[in-house]
């Protein structure tokens, strides 16, 4: 399995164009048949940081520094050196100031990008929906937060990215949920889009009419999912919910297509029940995904040895790193439950986080990427 990356990136076209069809019933995006489940290779041990951070939801790794979200309202974004573990500064405090949070402060989806040299984050205050660019470089020059640029998002779609490193422009699903005042009894078909300024100019036709299904109550949770965008380029990556799906929204050249477990039920295949127990219970998605580097994402993902250790300790995930053309690279086990992780690519390294435990973990993947 080492050392794949580069074999699968010269031979990546070949591979994409040699999968069979497939019959998507409902769903008219391009699909490609691909293996990738309960494939992944060795087991990697964690090694567990010295470092404690109260409140700790989310981690990230950029450059020379480690992030994290706490529930910290003095600091919501605590930053270490990624080298010596001390710490540079606490950031994103909770208040009513322009540069400050009245509630908690999420990504919905991780994201992150450069701006003029500076990194920039985008949060989204829980409290009222505002999402603001908190600017990485500058606040730590300065020793204070600064914010960029601000947008106000609706409460009811937490399902978006940003697109052109910016505020502006989003690529969102909406419509995953039935509109139980106006229509109780049906729901529209899920509108994947590209946004300006929270109105649609872009349409993704993704499905022509409703899965089959009993009634409406579990229609939303297949066609769902978590997305991931590309670091620099309008690539969306979505991981369905409980379909064996990868979908790839290649925005700026118009292209999008899907993956699909060979084997699995498509959605041809499936009827949705209102009891839950009866329907099929697959998926791709697991804790929240991160970009990798401009060659290849990193996806975690369930299954054969995710069930098992869960059902023994509690313990254990998968990685599957795909290129973006949809190509299957490898897969890793990594022997710890973890709710965030972020890969640094200058050292080959997966930093993760148990929100639970609030411990902080390494994995080194140089063998295998």
């Amino acid at each position: 399995m080492r050392k794949l990356l580069f074999l699968y990136l010269f031979c990546a076209s070949f591979i994409l164009t040699s999968k069979a069809k497939t019959n998507n019933g409902p769903m008219i995006l391009k699909t490609q048949e691909v293996d990738f489940k309960d494939k992944t290779g060795d087991e990697i041990k964690a090694k567990m940081l010295d470092l404690e951070v109260i409140g700790i939801q989310e981690v990230y790794v950029q450059d020379s520094v480690l992030m994290f979200v706490t529930s910290d309202p003095k600091a919501m974004l605590k930053i270490y050196d990624k080298k010596t573990l001390k710490p540079i500064a606490g950031l994103c405090q909770r208040g009513r100031a322009n540069n400050e949070f009245a509630g908690q402060m999420v990504q919905f989806y991780k994201q992150q990008f450069r701006r003029n040299g500076d990194l920039i984050m985008p949060f989204t205050d829980l409290s009222t929906f505002i999402q603001k660019e908190v600017n990485i470089s500058a606040s730590l020059r300065k020793g204070h937060t600064v914010i960029e640029n601000t947008c106000q998002r609706s409460s009811h779609n937490r399902d978006f990215v940003v697109l052109d490193n910016g505020l502006d422009k989003t690529f969102t699903i909406n419509g995953l949920e039935p509109d139980w005042l106006r229509s109780p009894d049906s729901m529209p078909l899920p509108v994947y889009a590209v946004a300006e300024n929270n109105n649609i100019v872009k349409e993704i036709q993704v499905f022509k009419e409703h899965i089959k299904h009993e009634s409406i109550l579990q229609l939303g949770t297949f066609y769902g999912g978590q997305l991931l965008k590309h670091p620099d380029r309008n690539l969306v990556v979505m991981t369905m919910r409980s379909m064996d799906y990868i979908m790839f929204f290649d925005l700026d050249n118009d292209r999008n297509f899907a993956i699909h477990q060979k084997g699995s039920p498509t959605y041809a295949d499936i009827y949705i029940y209102d009891d839950w127990d009866k329907n099929y219970h697959g998926g791709t998605g697991g804790p929240m995904h991160i970009p990798g580097t401009d060659k290849f994402c990193v996806l975690c993902s369930s299954g054969k040895y995710t069930e098992q250790t869960l059902a023994e300790d509690g313990m254990g995930v998968e990685l599957l790193v795909f290129d973006y053309e949809g190509n299957y690279i490898g897969g890793v086990k990594l022997n710890r439950n973890i709710q965030s992780y972020s890969y640094d690519p200058e050292t080959k390294t997966i930093y993760a986080a148990n929100a639970v435990t609030e411990e902080i973990f390494t994995f080194d993947l140089s063998d295998f990427l």
